[in-house]
């Protein structure tokens, strides 16, 4: 019965141990030597001290029960302390808010904002050799206990008087008036009586609260798992998922468009399962978000979690837009380039689609694979209205068609085998797109000067394949996509253009058409 007992006090033990923590002030000194000594806390004549703290070096502490204080040593010690026990007749702690360091006042009673608590008062024994020395900085004195006051937030007034002892003076570890954060972020002041009024200014000793939480614990920060960090082309209606925290009763999710959460999308307190769906906001396609979770019990809220982001996917292509043949239009050859223009956003693919009915069910034919805004279509029957669409996808999917449009097919003039044309003709050029070279066929019923010109977008002569009289009959040109001088052209649409002028008269047959060189 009584190892029981003792296994259930230890587990109490550990337990409160476990959550025990200390907080040192200024922060930055935790492990670095101060910058200077003061001979107040451990003095052997009377002192009332003050240390005036801002509150953003005690945040770590907001909820925490204070316990007990320390002080240590300067690296200037030479020796353990006190070479004996001494005791002092009186050592009182008050604990109260503060006005802010950079407002201090030497009339102490108006350092204090609030109600001031007196946590200790009473003798002060310190054991023989309990501040330790040699250490840079050196180990922590005895604590100095105290009832336990809660810290809520804001700037703290600790302020110490004490009725000195008899032997031999120690001064403590602290920061110069002169160092940087003295009277913005700390502050200190002092006289020599223990119901002193008023002093003068001090250097701030080096202090260490130990504390604890007050009442339950608060939970752990919880571990996103979906979606992972830097996820890309996600939904745009999503679930947000993570890791349940022991003892979480409740969580808080935010979702923003910004790492530091000063755009929420989402902010949430209300959950109390481990997942939060998204499919009732706006997200936007295209776009960075940042999420984080923090859970909570009656202990209060625990940290949050590591932020993870994600990216949503981009937005269905737009509707594309056809350029050429135009709605309507007439062309006289059994093969047509069409041209639209690329879509937005991030178009990967095309979808071209030919019918002879616009329903698209009739003689249909579809090609899936384009990656560039025009394709040839062949094969086509004179006499015949053709309809054509486009649609774009990118990694949303497919996006809409574009509005339908038709030409008819009319072909004439060019007998195949080796009947005379009857008519002049100019042929759409074959293959198209083309790379390194294409073939260009024309007809002359009569013998005729002809000219075949390739134009730019400019308007621009880039070569000259044909310029003289030519017999009636089939003809054809190469064109290995090089400029009159023999040098490489770029990629791109072109025009060719023939103008054959009848050599016994008449008027003269001009026809252009369009070619897309890629290479």
């Amino acid at each position: 019965m009584k190892r029981q007992l003792f296994i259930c006090l230890l587990s109490i033990v550990l337990a409160s141990s476990a959550f025990t923590q200390f907080h040192v002030v200024p922060p930055e000194y935790a492990g670095t030597p101060g910058t200077g000594t003061f001979l107040g806390p451990l003095a052997t004549a009377q002192r009332t001290y003050q240390l005036l703290i801002h509150e953003s070096l005690l945040t770590n502490l907001v909820g925490q029960e204070i316990t007990a204080l320390s002080w240590r040593l300067p690296t200037s010690a030479t020796a353990s302390w006190p070479t004996s026990d001494v005791t002092f007749s009186n050592y009182d702690i008050y604990l109260s808010g503060s006005v802010t360091p950079a407002n201090r006042s030497l009339t102490f009673s108006q350092n204090i904002v609030g109600p001031q608590t007196q946590v200790r008062s009473g003798s002060l024994t310190i054991a023989t050799d309990s501040y330790p020395w040699g250490g840079s900085p050196n180990g922590w004195g005895p604590e100095i206990t105290f009832n336990p006051w809660l810290y809520t937030g804001g700037h703290l007034l600790v302020e110490i008087r004490h009725m000195g002892f008899s032997g031999t003076s120690r001064s403590v570890d602290a920061i110069l008036t002169s160092t940087a954060g003295y009277g913005t972020l700390f502050s200190g002041c002092w006289t020599g009586s223990y119901t002193g009024t008023s002093g003068s200014q001090g250097n701030f000793s080096v202090v260490r609260f130990t504390a604890s939480p007050s009442g339950p614990v608060p939970p752990p920060a919880p571990q996103l798992i979906s979606p992972p960090n830097g996820a890309a082309n996600q939904p745009v209606a999503l679930t947000l998922r993570w890791n349940s925290a022991p003892t979480a009763t409740s969580y808080r999710v935010q979702l923003a468009t910004d790492s530091a959460f000063t755009n929420l999308v989402l902010d949430d307190s209300t959950l109390t399962d481990t997942m939060r769906a998204a499919t009732s906001l706006t997200l936007t396609n295209d776009t960075r978000y940042y999420w984080r979770v923090r859970a909570r019990n009656a202990g209060g809220s625990g940290p949050y979690s590591g932020v993870y982001s994600f990216t949503t996917i981009v937005a269905l292509p737009a509707q594309v837009n056809l350029i050429s043949p135009a709605h309507g239009a007439t062309v006289g050859a059994d093969s047509v380039l069409c041209v639209w223009a690329c879509s937005t956003p991030s178009a990967t693919n095309y979808w071209f689609e030919r019918a002879t009915d616009s329903l698209f069910t009739t003689n249909r034919i579809m090609d899936s694979t384009l990656t560039d805004t025009s394709a040839v279509t062949r094969q086509m029957v004179t006499n015949t209205t053709y309809w054509w669409r486009v649609r774009a996808k990118n990694a949303a999917g497919w996006g809409p068609f574009s509005v339908a449009r038709k030409f008819l097919v009319v072909i004439t003039g060019v007998v195949v085998g080796t009947e005379m044309p009857t008519a002049y003709a100019l042929e759409q050029n074959y293959p198209n797109p083309f790379n390194p070279t294409t073939q260009i066929r024309y007809a002359l019923p009569r013998e005729s000067s002809v000219r075949l010109v390739v134009y730019n977008l400019l308007g621009q002569q880039v070569a000259k394949l044909v310029d003289g009289r030519q017999s009636p009959g089939h003809h054809e040109a190469i064109w290995d996509g090089q400029n009159g001088e023999g040098g490489s052209i770029g990629n791109g649409l072109y025009f060719y253009r023939i103008e054959a002028r009848p050599a016994d008269g008449g008027d003269s047959f001009i026809d252009v058409k369009k070619m897309l060189l890629i290479k």
